[in-house]
């Protein structure tokens, strides 16, 4: 259901007018068998301005389910129309999706993007430093230091290089050691013209962004390769940030369909911040 922040602030502000209420008859009751005038008077506009609350609150909350019917209605009128909107804007793009997060999922964004024209050579899932721990130091002699410890950052530098120079040896290593996960891949002669990050996390998780997201952006940069952070809409440490200062557009709603639909015009060439949080810039890029 939609959040409303003003109907939250109603609700408290009335749960603590009742108490006042209570907390002031309770006392008196204990001191004095008879409440004086004043005292009544005063309980009476604690109450009346209670009922105020009440009626703002019910109003509120008419408001706040008026407004998620209009979000749905918006959702389904765009996931209706978005094959025609999109339709051939991105023939010729060929992209590599990594996830660095596996708490949140997006299995349907090949057939979303089915009319657009673009080909998703890789939708990756990364596995987290914690689940890599027993990566063999034979077979991965250059990302382990001394004291045999294990680089992340450059090992998920060297996957994100595999997955940009289609290096499919490497990547099918990855994946049969179990440090990658491929959700989708329809591997062609084309170069990588496009590299989206998906992050954001469940946990709070200092070193996650860092080891990982960091590292595959570098890495994009490096080669040369436009890359795009985007995230979940309901993320709860969101990385929108650290992907703007990292340099890089960004989309904060990739589940919605408008997040979407936004990544599809920055891959089309509109740079920008995009999305329904407070980090972007605007719910959606601007046409031409």
């Amino acid at each position: 259901m939609f959040v409303n922040l003003k109907y939250l602030i109603v609700t408290i502000a009335a749960i603590f007018f009742a108490l006042g209420i209570g907390i002031m008859i309770g006392f008196n009751l204990n001191n004095s068998e008879i409440l004086s005038n004043q005292q009544v008077k005063l309980i009476e506009d604690m109450d009346s301005k209670l009922n105020e609350l009440r009626i703002k609150n019910d109003e509120l909350q008419i408001e706040s389910a008026s407004k998620a019917l209009i979000n749905e209605s918006y959702e389904s009128f765009l996931d209706n129309y978005s094959g025609i909107l999109l339709k051939d804007m991105l023939i010729g793009k060929n992209i590599v999706i990594i996830q660095s997060t596996d708490d949140y999922f997006f299995p349907d964004l090949n057939e979303f993007y089915a009319s657009s024209g673009i080909n998703i050579e890789y939708q990756a899932v990364i596995k987290s430093p914690e689940q890599n721990q027993n990566i063999n130091s034979t077979k991965y002699p250059e990302i382990f230091e001394e004291n045999n410890i294990i680089n992340y950052k450059k090992l998920y530098s060297l996957v994100t290089e595999a997955f940009i120079n289609k290096n499919n040896e490497k990547i099918n290593m990855y994946v049969e050691d179990k440090i990658i996960d491929i959700i989708y891949q329809n591997p062609t002669e084309k170069i990588i013209s496009n590299v989206v990050l998906i992050g954001g996390n469940q946990e709070k998780n200092s070193n996650s962004f860092d080891n990982i997201d960091n590292a595959i952006i570098s890495t994009a940069k490096q080669l040369n390769i436009n890359i795009i952070g985007t995230e979940d809409s309901k993320v709860l440490y969101s990385y929108i940030d650290a992907f703007k200062n990292s340099g890089i557009s960004t989309v904060d709603n990739l589940d919605q369909t408008i997040g979407k639909i936004s990544l599809a015009f920055i891959l089309n060439g509109s740079g920008g911040n995009y999305g329904s949080k407070e980090t972007a810039q605007s719910l959606f890029p601007k046409t031409k």
